[in-house]
């Protein structure tokens, strides 16, 4: 991320970056692999309430990767599931885009949670 921060400002001021911008291409295995250990990470954490205040602990992943289109992610999400014990609710959000017609969104893809 820093790598690309920096080639990008050095861009804007009209220069050529010693280094490029640097990028992870998604695919199923890794995406799947993330986000389970986010999940795990956060279920984690949920863990250490003492008391169930909420009879519902929701988990939204937000995501700004570039080459992390909706088309693919909905495809590596189709079959998937992910083990969670406390979070009852998770969802990932991609960066903003816009549809055919002009209109702009943020996709939201519900991940199915198995209890552990």
């Amino acid at each position: 991320m820093k790598r690309s921060i920096k080639a990008q400002r050095e861009r804007q001021a009209r220069k050529d970056p010693k280094k490029p911008e640097a990028y992870f291409e998604w695919d199923q295995a890794s995406l799947l692999a993330a986000l389970q250990e986010i999940i795990d990470d956060k279920d984690h954490g949920a863990a250490r309430v003492k008391e169930r205040l909420y009879a519902r602990y929701m988990l939204v992943i937000e995501t700004g990767e570039v080459f992390l289109r909706r088309d693919a992610v909905r495809e590596y999400l189709a079959d998937a599931s992910f083990r969670a014990t406390h979070i009852t609710d998770a969802f990932l959000s991609l960066d903003y885009e816009h549809d055919a017609d002009g209109r702009g969104y943020y996709p939201v893809f519900s991940l199915r949670l198995v209890k552990t």
